[in-house]
């Protein structure tokens, strides 16, 4: 429960007195334990802190995002990139929905560049799309070569 009031002494008499009426009206338990009085900067509510009249998501639920986007994007997951793409679009999309509001500006930014780069280290590390090979038929055999040949930096280079 969150109950917002400008000073510590009416925070708590607020308290005491939504906790009488939740046990004595509504006949809920309220858990002591977990009821206390705090002030705005030090309270959080559901993953988000107020910060200067805005809301803000918690540092620490932001390093869980990009945890589980690392678990999602590692090096050798056994699943295709397909796969993994449709599962990272079905997490950012969740995650953002529910904490994007709580995102400042330059901080989406970073995260998107972070993502991305996340995802191309996923695509290039991928067996099937890393390795590039050009088949050429060269003497009746089949060569495979791991270097695309440029024709404008062959012109360049004086051919």
């Amino acid at each position: 429960m969150a109950i917002f009031v400008r000073s510590k002494r009416a925070g708590e008499r607020v308290l005491a007195s939504v906790s009488r009426y939740l046990e004595r009206k509504l006949k809920v338990t309220v858990n002591q334990a977990k009821s206390y009085v705090k002030t705005v900067k030090e309270s959080a509510v559901l993953g988000f802190e107020i910060h200067h009249r805005k809301l803000r998501a918690q540092d620490r639920k932001v390093e869980g995002f990009q945890r589980e986007l690392k678990h999602i994007t590692r090096r050798c997951p056994g699943i295709s990139i397909a796969a993994r793409i449709t599962r990272l679009r079905h997490y950012v999309q969740g995650w953002m929905a529910h904490y994007g509001c709580g995102l400042r500006y330059n901080d989406a930014v970073k995260l998107d560049g972070w993502i991305r780069r996340r995802l191309r280290m996923a695509y290039w590390t991928d067996n099937r799309s890393c390795v590039i090979c050009i088949s050429t038929i060269h003497g009746g055999q089949t060569v495979a070569s791991s270097k695309v040949s440029n024709p404008v930096a062959d012109q360049a280079g004086g051919e």
